[in-house]
């Protein structure tokens, strides 16, 4: 696991305190609703967009699908500030856990898959979903993988710290 500076870790416990997180039970359950709320955001967003990418939801067009990818990305970026929140109250334990880094790959790699993607769509003159059927198959059964994967680890980090 890679271990971050003492200082960077110290810092992040600090925020905790200064917002209160670390001692006020009511404050981090509302930051945990919300950052359950990112989540919900999230997923919402890729699973449809997932399934119609696997042949589901046909009624689903192209603003849709590209509604739902910024409903989403707004949902990660959320999900993202509210766990950096979390884990200020014990950084040092929540960074010694090999469930945390592995979660955090993971969002690093269901993130990095979408820009791919999103990069590859910009560069074509292709409405997305006429992309092959193949390629949206497996960009869609990858996304939903990844990022149930994530919630999955997410779950085990609140048993694993």
């Amino acid at each position: 696991m890679p271990e971050l500076p003492p200082a960077l870790i110290n810092a992040w416990q600090q925020l905790g305190q200064a917002l209160g997180l670390a001692h006020s039970a009511a404050l981090y359950a509302a930051v945990s609703a919300l950052h359950i709320t990112g989540i919900a955001l999230l997923f919402g967003g890729i699973a449809p967009v997932a399934l119609r990418f696997l042949g589901g939801m046909a009624s689903l067009g192209e603003a849709a699908v590209r509604s739902l990818q910024r409903f989403a990305a707004c949902g990660l970026l959320f999900a993202v500030c509210t766990g950096v929140l979390l884990i200020s109250v014990k950084p040092a334990d929540y960074l010694a856990s090999p469930v945390v880094w592995a979660k955090f790959a993971l969002i690093a790699t269901a993130t990095a898959h979408a820009l791919w993607f999103h990069w590859a769509r910009r560069r074509s003159t292709v409405p997305v979903l006429d992309t092959p059927r193949a390629a949206l198959a497996a960009s869609g059964a990858a996304s939903l993988l990844l990022w149930l994967a994530v919630i999955g680890l997410g779950r085990w980090i609140a048993f694993a710290v």
